[in-house]
C-alpha cells in the first residue's frame, strides 16, 4: 500500500471512517479489543512526554501483545477514492494492563507514523533493525541491540527503536525535538531516521538503553 502524510488536520470525516476500519478488525482477530486511546486514561503519560504533537484521536489501544508477550505498534492505511494523501490510523497493542514505559515507548512508534512522509515505515525499520541485530547475533542473547543507543546523537542517526527507547527512558533532547512539531506536519529528521536500519554493539560501555538484546518493553 504506497504511504503518504498529513499536513495539519485529516480531511474531515475519513478519521472517523478509519476508525470504524479499526473497531471491525475485532472481529477478524478473536478475543482482541479495540478501544480509543482517549478516554482510556493514558492521555496524560502521552501528554507528558509527547506535549500535544500527537494526534490521539488518531490511535487505539488493544488487548493483544506479539511474540514473547512484546508490545508492538501498527499502522493502517486505507485508499479513500477522492483523498490524498492516505489517512492512517494507529493502533497500539500493549496487552490488558501496560505499564507507563510500554505506553510512552510505544507513542513513539505512533509519533514516528504520524511525522513521516511514509507513515508505514516505522514498522519496517524496527523490523529491519531487529532482524540485523539477530544475524548479528545467532542468537537472542548476542550483545547486539536494535534498542541501545550511543547518546548524543542528532535525532536523524537514530533508527526506529533507538528512539522510542530514549523517549521511553526521557530523554530530553528526544522528547524535546518530539514535542516541537504540531501534529501530522513532516519532520525531515524522522524520515532520515526510519531511512536506515541500526544496530549498537552493548559491549561497548558507552552504548545505554538495554543490557541484552532485546528491550524489555517492545
Amino acid at each position: 500500500m504506497p504511504a503518504a502524510s498529513f499536513t495539519g488536520t485529516p480531511p474531515p470525516g475519513i478519521l472517523q471512517q478509519l476508525k470504524s476500519y479499526a473497531q471491525e478488525l475485532e472481529s477478524y482477530v478473536r478475543g482482541t479489543t479495540i478501544t480509543p486511546f482517549v478516554g482510556s486514561g493514558w492521555e496524560a503519560t502521552a501528554q507528558a512526554a509527547y506535549g500535544s504533537s500527537i494526534d490521539l484521536s488518531a490511535v487505539f489501544l488493544s488487548n493483544r501483545t506479539g511474540y514473547g508477550n512484546r508490545a508492538f505498534t501498527i499502522a493502517i492505511g486505507a485508499r479513500v477514492p477522492g483523498v490524498n494523501p492516505m489517512p492512517v490510523i494507529q493502533i497500539v497493542n500493549v496487552g490488558p494492563s501496560p505499564r507507563s514505559e510500554t505506553i510512552t515507548h510505544e507513542l513513539a512508534h505512533v509519533w514516528q507514523s504520524q511525522h513521516a512522509s511514509a507513515p508505514l515505515q516505522f514498522m519496517a525499520n524496527s523490523v529491519a533493525s531487529q532482524k540485523m541485530a539477530a544475524a548479528a547475533n545467532g542468537d537472542e542473547e548476542g550483545p547486539f541491540s536494535a534498542y541501545g543507543y550511543l547518546p548524543n546523537k542528532s535525532f536523524g542517526e537514530y533508527a526506529a527503536e533507538q528512539i522510542a527507547r530514549q523517549a521511553e527512558l526521557g530523554v530530553e533532547a528526544i522528547r524535546s525535538h518530539m514535542r516541537s512539531f504540531a501534529q501530522w506536519d513532516v519532520d525531515p529528521d524522522n524520515d532520515t531516521s526510519l531511512s536506515t536500519p541500526r544496530i549498537e554493539d552493548i559491549r561497548n560501555s558507552a552504548v545505554q538503553g538495554v543490557t541484552r538484546n532485546f528491550c524489555p518493553v517492545d
